[in-house]
């Protein structure tokens, strides 16, 4: 029996795959900011969205971030935000982020796409957004 698929349809169903999740080191904060790089006034907190840590800005200024190795591609940052914040990512020169003021009192997944092209890494982060917020689970897919 003769096979359905041809090269140039193999090659076609590659060129569409979805990349695979890129890695986060500690995204989730249990081991405090192993991996993180924090700004004061920051801090890791008790209430999660899972887990039992997750990291906490109280103030103006608070900010944290991570250098993730990344292949050129589009991707999502995602993070679950209760409070007010920023999420977002670095490329080269450009920012991609979302601010958070909703809920207080909820844990809302937030996303942010963008795309990478021939930079080899960018810079996840977690800022201030004028008020006390929360950040865990952030990832990349």
């Amino acid at each position: 029996m003769k096979s359905m698929f041809t090269t140039a349809a193999i090659v076609a169903a590659l060129a569409v795959a979805p990349v695979a999740a890129k890695t986060i080191k500690n995204p989730g904060f249990e081991s405090k900011w192993t991996g993180w790089t924090d700004t004061d006034p920051s801090a890791i907190s008790g209430e999660a969205n899972s887990g039992s840590k997750a990291a906490k800005i109280d103030n103006v200024g608070g900010r944290f971030e991570q250098v993730v190795a990344i292949k050129d591609g589009s991707y999502k940052l995602t993070a679950y935000v209760k409070g007010v914040g920023v999420i977002g990512v670095k490329v080269g020169g450009e920012t991609f982020s979302k601010s958070h003021s909703g809920n207080h009192k909820k844990w809302v997944k937030v996303t942010v796409p963008f795309t990478v092209a021939g930079q080899g890494s960018v810079t996840v982060f977690g800022a201030d957004n004028g008020g006390k917020g929360r950040f865990d689970d952030f990832s990349i897919k």
